[in-house]
């Protein structure tokens, strides 16, 4: 009798059936895994359009805003500079220095103010800011501690903490 090479039948079904448990376990970990990335990203882009703001503010030694485009922080933010009087475009009062436009779908984007976050030209909050804090997370399937809450104080330094989804 010849020896056969290759699978059984049944040893291609166990083989199979084994590689759909793993497969069952493995996804779902790993789509918690992207989410996180997700989170980390957005948050890390959100605090490098802060410092960049605070930094233009010194640089410039005026005051610099931090904005939502159309109001909304989901939609993404701006660093904006008050125009020069001495320009010729009387229509913009601000001039747009870096929009970011990160936020998009699926996440969730919430700040203790609507109005726009002011840093004066020694790099700390004006008096109207207040203590912003801004808070991020996914929209839908917020698991373990996925929230990122970033406060920035008066002096205008950044903390951001992770929280437990809400």
């Amino acid at each position: 009798m010849r020896k056969r090479n290759g699978f059984t039948l049944i040893e291609l079904m166990v083989t199979l059936a084994v590689a759909a448990i793993l497969l069952t376990l493995g996804v779902p970990s790993f789509q918690y895994i992207l989410q996180s990335n997700r989170v980390s990203t957005q948050t890390n882009e959100l605090i490098t359009g802060i410092s960049g703001a605070r930094s233009e503010a010194v640089r410039r030694n005026q005051d610099v805003l931090l904005v939502p485009i159309d109001g909304d922080w989901n939609r993404g933010f701006q660093i904006e500079v008050p125009a020069l009087e001495d320009e010729d475009d009387e229509d913009d009062e601000f001039h747009v220095v870096r929009r970011f436009d990160t936020f998009g779908n699926g996440m969730d984007v919430t700040t203790t103010d609507a109005n726009p976050i002011t840093f004066a030209g020694r790099g700390s909050l004006t008096s109207g800011s207040g203590t912003p804090t801004i808070t991020l997370q996914p929209e839908r399937e917020c698991r373990g501690d996925m929230r990122r809450v970033i406060e920035i104080s008066a002096s205008g330094s950044v903390q951001t903490t992770r929280e437990a989804c809400q």
